[in-house]
């Protein structure tokens, strides 16, 4: 009998035992296998660009019944599959999909922990038995009581500007956006490094880049207020607050009313599109307040050009949206990895207008500048920064050695889980080897320390003999510049981005 194990689990179920059949994971959590044959996702790359196309295909088809640039602009519609774990999960779904109609099946089984995952199996059109390990979670839709939080937030803070304003300096005519402490060295600009720039800085955004509280962004405010540096929100009023929250009130009644049930080749990922929409359409509302400031801004202080990173995301298409309309030109530079097997532009590029993209984008290694041009085509100039040696790279000591390694293990933002899940097995499955974290700033998945897995903040006391970087980070553009051999962590269960 051939059959078929999908699993789908969170975390691990030691306890649940499978015996003599194909299993597949599409998630990090594992079961108990005697004599099971694993397939691999990445040996389906013929269902990929099927279901890829598919799912940018529906997409473009729910933003083309509403027909407004304000959606074009939401997250869901910028498809960081970096980022977002669901998004893999489609693509995997939709791929398993594609594989059972090729092939038989006697039996087919899914043991999740997820409720989404559920319905989507259900609309499979296979006899499929489910196992559910789904604990009970009591949801609620708390899209106005968020937007509310939000400008009830952004109300105080643009009052406490107001009360402690900050000291006024001769503005110079190119602007750079910055986002503190982001690309800081204390109170220093380490990104653009142009003495030619003017910085206008963005404390709040969408709270998608920092989330800090109402009391840590003060304390940024009161620490540069002095250092020649614009904040945006100096120039909200009160008044751009107030058309900002209806604006979102009634794109939220309007949004409600909407049919936003979503379905790929006839299986139902409503759950996924719904969790997904509902984030994204929350953090656009939020960007609301800067609708305003930004132009009177840029009139006031008679801009001629500005220079940002972020372009590619959400935010970005946002800002660029806004400053094209005032004829200013726009430089974007990349800040993070880049690729054509990221979705980003999947959906944006099928309309026929530069709304989103910078007038020119510089890209900040060899790899993504072919990557660019390779998707952009003739939409920008694209040209490529001077290449130099990764500073923070200068004294990294490697070796390569044979028998009991120390490795080093360099995670993305969005894959800690992943890492410390592929490093826990190996490390309790007995292996020799030491296994080092080098966390990225922005971790917030917390983990103790234990034999040969551990936590450090620097990487220049110790010779390694081996090196896995997150496929989600720039460092595996640093490694290449340095010529030092290392490994990119790629786990199947997820979307490639390098």
């Amino acid at each position: 009998m051939k059959k078929l194990i999908i699993v789908d689990l969170n975390k691990d179920i030691p306890n649940h035992f499978e015996e003599n059949c194909y299993y597949i994971n599409i998630n990090v959590g594992k079961i108990k296998l005697n004599n099971g044959k694993k397939l691999l996702f990445k040996n389906l790359k013929k269902y990929e660009i099927r279901a890829r196309e598919s799912l940018g295909r529906e997409l473009k088809k729910k933003l083309n019944t509403i027909n407004d640039v304000f959606y074009q602009q939401l997250e869901i519609f910028n498809l960081r599959n970096d980022k977002e774990f669901s998004i893999s999960k489609v693509i995997n779904f939709l791929k398993i999909n594609f594989l059972i109609k090729d092939k038989h099946f006697d039996e087919i089984k899914i043991i999740t922990d997820s409720a989404s995952s559920i319905k989507i199996i259900k609309s499979f059109n296979k006899n499929i038995r489910i196992i559910s390990y789904v604990s009970k979670q009591l949801r609620f839709n708390l899209m106005f009581i968020k937007i509310l939080k939000f400008y009830f937030k952004a109300f105080f803070l643009v009052s406490f500007i107001k009360i402690f304003s900050s000291s006024k300096f001769k503005i110079k005519n190119e602007i750079g956006m910055t986002i503190y402490p982001i690309f800081f060295t204390k109170e220093s600009d380490n990104f653009y490094k142009n003495k030619d720039i003017t910085y206008l800085n963005f404390l709040l955004t969408d709270e998608t880049h920092l989330g800090h509280s109402l009391f840590q962004i003060i304390k940024i405010y009161l620490r540069l207020k002095n250092k020649n540096i614009l904040f945006t929100e100096k120039y909200i009023d009160y008044l751009d607050i107030l058309k900002g929250f209806v604006n979102s009130i009634l794109r939220l009644i309007y949004l409600k009313r909407k049919n936003n049930t979503l379905f790929i080749e006839k299986i139902n990922f409503s759950d996924f599109y719904k969790n997904y929409l509902y984030s994204s359409f929350v953090n656009r509302c939020k960007l609301n307040i800067y609708n305003y400031a930004i132009p009177k801004i840029l009139k006031k202080n008679n801009i001629k050009k500005f220079h940002m990173y972020l372009f590619e995301y959400n935010f970005g298409f946002f800002l660029i949206n806004i400053i094209k309309k005032l004829n200013i030109y726009i430089k974007g530079y990349q800040h993070g990895i880049f690729s054509t097997k990221l979705f980003w532009y999947d959906i944006i590029l099928k309309y026929n207008h530069n709304k989103f993209i910078p007038n020119e984008i510089v890209s900040s290694n060899h790899y993504s500048f072919t990557q660019y041009k390779i998707l952009l085509k003739k939409r920008t100039k694209i040209s490529l920064e001077k290449q130099k040696k990764p500073s923070f790279l200068i004294n990294f000591k490697f070796k390569k050695k044979y028998g009991i390694k120390k490795i080093l293990i360099l995670p993305g933002t969005h894959d800690i889980k992943d890492f410390y899940t592929f490093v826990k097995d190996r490390v309790r499955s007995n292996e020799k080897n030491k296994y080092f974290f080098k966390l990225h700033p922005k971790n917030k998945f917390i983990f103790k320390p234990e034999k040969n897995l551990h936590i450090i903040d620097k990487f220049d006391t110790i010779t390694f003999n081996k090196v896995i970087v997150s496929s989600t980070s720039t460092l595996v553009y640093d490694f290449n510049k340095i010529k030092i051999p290392f490994e990119v962590f790629r786990p199947d269960y997820k979307l490639e981005s390098y």
